[in-house]
């Protein structure tokens, strides 16, 4: 299995750069008209797909509004104008236009609505990035809940289990939460920080599916795009499927040792990868367990993203512009003859070393 070919984002935390909260990209989307979106502390960056230039800059609404519980670039009807979604921690959810200037190196960013959701949100999720009808946020003091882009409403306010046999109720905190694919919206998968991994269907308000999850807080989520196979991770770095045929857990992936801080189920190939506090990103099958990939990077990291692969032809034309760019400025040679730059770099770098090979030879034959 061969993943080289696409290309990985990962977001460090470190103490000289603002750390990253979460990544978004939008998958089906040109590769230019589809910028990517970074959350990080005190606002949002949006960076091109091709070179990683910033394109354009989200401040906080606010001072309680610096951290982001989650955000989603989304598709609009035309595919040269895409939308940010993006909830804080304090859930604010603010939808944002996003349109490039007619240079197209930077991008212009118009507010189209905000309203305020429920407090405390540790986790988000949208259905449908074609055209976003619904947004799940797992939250800290209170159960699943469902709002509607649209109407800026809540459609669905979910409920726990019921008390024990003494009364007692655990008090709500979810930390994660996903969509099913395939369920149109229907089904969401919870995790909490009781170690629980909960299935809602939006015909019930009680969950269908309520199970236990090693000894730790859940602290990812990835469906598989059957619909049927789930993979959760926790803080101590444990990862498994939940097979929702059966209602059990089965099939670990080996490696971590601390805790797994997001999961990325590639959108084409049975592969998932995943980046925790050890500081290892690690790339596994998901049919046969084995890991293919393990990379050191140095930094504790936070957020790992898949996005399609940037084409030749784009890639190509950023490097000869940023070349020419170069050239151009040093002024060895003119902005008006950098089509020629190339062929006189590589003549200009055949001389020295002739030079050199010249001298060399001239001392071997002193020396004889």
């Amino acid at each position: 299995m061969q993943v080289k070919s696409d290309i990985f984002h990962t977001g460090l935390g470190s103490r000289r750069n603002r750390k990253v909260e979460n990544i978004a990209k939008h998958s089906t989307m040109s590769t230019g008209c589809a910028p990517l979106a970074v959350a990080r502390e005190g606002g949002i960056d949006l960076l091109s797909s091709v070179d990683g230039t910033v394109q354009a800059c989200l401040p906080p609404a606010g001072e309680d509004d610096s951290l982001q519980a989650g955000i989603a670039v989304l598709r609009s009807d035309k595919e040269s104008y895409a939308s940010l979604l993006s909830c804080s921690r304090s859930g604010l959810v603010r939808l944002h236009g996003v349109r490039q200037e007619t240079s197209g190196a930077h991008c212009a960013l118009e507010q189209h609505c905000s309203w305020q959701a429920a407090a405390n949100v540790e986790s988000m999720a949208v259905h449908k990035c074609e055209a976003a009808s619904s947004v799940a946020l797992a939250c800290d003091g209170s159960e699943l809940s469902l709002w509607d882009l649209e109407r800026r409403q809540k459609q669905y306010q979910a409920k726990g289990n019921k008390p024990n046999r003494i009364g007692l109720v655990d008090k709500p905190w979810n930390t994660a939460v996903a969509f099913l694919p395939g369920s149109d919206g229907q089904k969401v998968v919870v995790g909490t920080a009781y170690h629980k991994l909960r299935l809602y269907d939006l015909k019930s308000k009680r969950p269908a599916l309520d199970m236990q999850f090693g000894k730790t807080k859940v602290t990812a989520l990835a469906p598989q795009s059957n619909g049927t196979l789930v993979w959760a991770a926790n803080g101590l770095g444990r990862i498994e499927c939940l097979d929702l045929r059966m209602n059990k857990l089965h099939g670990s992936l080996k490696g971590p040792a601390g805790a797994v801080r997001t999961l990325a189920m590639h959108p084409e190939l049975p592969i998932i990868a995943s980046v925790g506090l050890d500081r290892f990103f690690r790339v596994h099958n998901v049919d046969s367990k084995a890991l293919l990939c393990k990379l050191y990077l140095k930094q504790q990291l936070t957020v790992v993203a898949w996005s399609p692969e940037v084409p030749e032809t784009a890639a190509v034309e950023n490097r000869t512009a940023q070349s020419a760019d170069d050239v151009a400025a040093s002024g060895v040679i003119p902005p008006e003859e950098v089509s020629n730059a190339a062929p006189a770099a590589r003549m200009h770098s055949k001389h020295p070393s002739s030079h050199k090979k010249s001298k060399s030879h001239k001392k071997k034959q002193k020396v004889q």
